[in-house]
């Protein structure tokens, strides 16, 4: 099984997808700092002076621990010669959105308690879960 029919699957469950969509943008705005860091071969220490920002906030941003603000992001690509540029995808279908949209019902998912959910408990659980990978 793929990843994407794997976390089609796992997105059925409302609180999972809740908590999915509210934490992903987070885990995609540290995703391409580490990409971009990467390719000018720079140190997180590096980049955060060259941003004005700590270490640690750079660190928080890429393990998608922290929530940086538009305004930072903006700041962060720009000490790298970027600008930030946002844009739409839709969401991956699930079938219990598409029978609440059948309905009448929202296709948004009940929100997932806090107190009992973060993204690395959930990253953990579809590593835990996941099938393993078979050679194709």
């Amino acid at each position: 099984m793929k990843f994407r029919e794997f976390l089609e699957r796992q997105l059925e469950d409302r609180a999972f997808a809740a908590l999915w969509y509210e934490t992903d943008p987070s885990y995609k705005a540290g995703e391409l700092l580490i990409r971009l860091r990467v390719r000018f071969g720079l140190s997180q220490a590096e980049l955060a002076e060259k941003a004005g920002l700590k270490r640690s906030y750079i660190a928080r941003i890429e393990s998608g621990e922290a929530n940086p603000t538009v305004r930072t992001l903006g700041r962060i690509l720009a000490s790298l010669g970027f600008s930030l540029v946002l844009d739409a995808e839709p969401r991956l279908p699930t079938p219990s959105a598409t029978d609440d949209a059948a309905s009448g019902r929202s296709d948004e998912p009940s929100p997932a308690p806090q107190a009992l959910y973060s993204r690395p408990t959930v990253s953990r659980a579809i590593r835990d879960a996941a099938p393993p990978a078979t050679e194709q």
